[in-house]
């Protein structure tokens, strides 16, 4: 892995006389093991955010942040969901969550607690990607990002969160910062299915997507209770598993044999990080993540660009069309006829 130094080298002042704030996601309420979290939803300025990140890195790691929204930052002291409607929004987007899929036929209910007893059983990595195939999509998948991202210029880094994904996260203080406005529909889903696709390309968006579940949930706006993105400083908040680094060399070779049907996937591979032998669920905190998370952190939030800086979230709007007076009396059929005529002549006007 890189230097961090290395990875956070590009710096654009912030806004001048402006306090940023951030909506987040205090300690849990629900113990280790449940499937849900249930925390409170506070607001908290940049500069105290980051002063209770570094006290949950010091021992004897004090939960005080669950879940932190990145995509919520804002210039109003109050939590995102009290916010007037309209106001503007800096969201840096320059992370990605990925999930595995639950295999055929199963619920992702059943698939998680299949994984739960592969923990208890004491797998390594390349044992649990041998037994379930689905993480070793979703760690392919996350090996053709980071890929990406490197021929683009970026530095990603990447590491298994602790249960069924991977986490990518890269410094790209140009083309990541996004703004938009609060109360504003769609903005999750157009950030995976608009913004992603063409920031890399629609071909590999594609091939990620049919590996692993681009998760578009981290990016919303209000739905506080389950969105957002875990610091991944403590272990995480359903398995008690700790989150660790994996080796960015090891990823490129992975994605460089990148093959449809994924059937090279053995226990004795040596692409398979032969440096993780040990069970998961006896790892430790890696202290070289939780270094990271933090220094990532701290630089993205000191370099926030003032909402007329950062790009703004493009996406196609509904197409207005021009409805005659009696169109909502007209049966559903006739509506729905209406509507085709109406996409044609649009066509045919293109």
């Amino acid at each position: 892995m890189e230097d961090t130094e290395n990875v956070l080298k590009t710096r654009i002042p912030p806004e001048k006389n402006t306090t940023w704030y951030i909506t987040y996601q205090g300690p849990k309420l629900s113990p280790v093991g449940t499937l849900k979290y249930r925390c409170d939803q506070l607001v908290s300025s940049i500069d105290d955010f980051l002063v209770l990140l570094r006290k949950q890195n010091t021992f004897p790691y004090t939960e005080l942040v669950s879940v932190m929204h990145p995509t919520t930052i804002h210039n109003t002291k109050c939590i995102m969901r009290d916010m007037q409607r309209g106001d503007e929004i800096v969201m840096y987007v320059g992370y990605v969550d990925l999930d595995a899929y639950p295999p055929v036929g199963t619920t992702p209910l059943e698939f998680k607690q299949s994984l739960n007893a592969s923990f208890a059983a004491g797998l390594t990595l390349a044992q649990l990607c041998v037994k379930h195939q689905e993480i070793a999509e979703c760690m392919l998948a996350a090996a053709l990002l980071c890929r990406k991202l490197k021929e683009m210029g970026h530095s990603a880094t990447c590491w298994w969160t602790g249960r069924k994904g991977f986490r990518v996260v890269w410094t790209d203080l140009s083309g990541c910062f996004l703004r938009c406005k609060s109360g504003e529909r769609r903005v999750a889903i157009n950030i995976v299915q608009v913004f992603f696709k063409e920031y890399i390309g629609r071909e590999l968006h594609e091939r990620i997507e049919a590996l692993a579940c681009f998760d578009f949930i981290v990016y919303t706006q209000h739905n506080m209770q389950t969105t957002g993105i875990k610091p991944d400083l403590a272990p995480h908040y359903s398995t008690g598993l700790y989150a660790f680094l994996l080796d960015m060399n090891d990823l490129f070779r992975l994605a460089d044999r990148d093959d449809e049907q994924m059937s090279d996937f053995r226990e004795n591979d040596n692409v398979l990080f032969p440096y993780k032998t040990t069970p998961l669920n006896v790892l430790e905190r890696s202290e070289a993540l939780c270094t990271f998370v933090l220094n990532f952190w701290t630089f993205i939030f000191t370099n926030i660009p003032s909402p007329a800086s950062a790009n703004i979230l493009s996406f196609t709007p509904k197409r207005i069309r021009d409805y005659p007076a009696d169109y909502h009396h007209k049966p559903p059929w006739e509506r729905r006829v209406f509507r085709c005529n109406s996409v044609h002549q649009v066509d045919e006007r293109r």
